[in-house]
């Protein structure tokens, strides 16, 4: 939850998922519910960096870091650093998604060239 108030600055809520009987018994096997939890983080973009959060730093810090638009790349860099993050694991990753974010959307324009032909020559049918 990007944008939260200063006073949810830090704070993590779960929401999980469990079965509740309300009527008739079990005969099956018993599958597993909690594999379905909602984990919401609240980062406020305006946490001073340079200030370590009193619970959950190691995973609230980075987190800030990596969402933060302000923060410039030198300083991102020597934050996650700090952290013992690989920074050319985080680079190699990124490229990774940025690829696939590419190849996405030049599959879905392709797609749309498709059906746009497809129209066309349905039109070129009926006239």
């Amino acid at each position: 939850m990007l944008k939260a108030p200063k006073r949810k600055d830090g704070h993590m809520n779960a929401y999980e998922t469990n079965e509740r009987i309300i009527c008739g018994a079990t005969v099956e096997e018993k599958e597993v519910y909690d594999k379905e939890v909602i984990l919401v983080v609240y980062p406020n973009k305006e946490h001073d960096l340079n200030k370590k959060y009193e619970v959950y730093d190691e995973l609230l810090t980075p987190l800030m870091v990596f969402l933060n638009n302000v923060l410039d790349y030198n300083g991102k860099q020597r934050i996650i650093e700090e952290y013992g993050f690989d920074t050319k694991k985080i680079e190699s990753e990124v490229k990774d998604i940025c690829d696939l974010g590419e190849s996405i959307a030049l599959e879905a324009r392709n797609e749309g060239k498709q059906i746009e032909r497809k129209e066309k020559n349905i039109a070129h049918v009926k006239n």
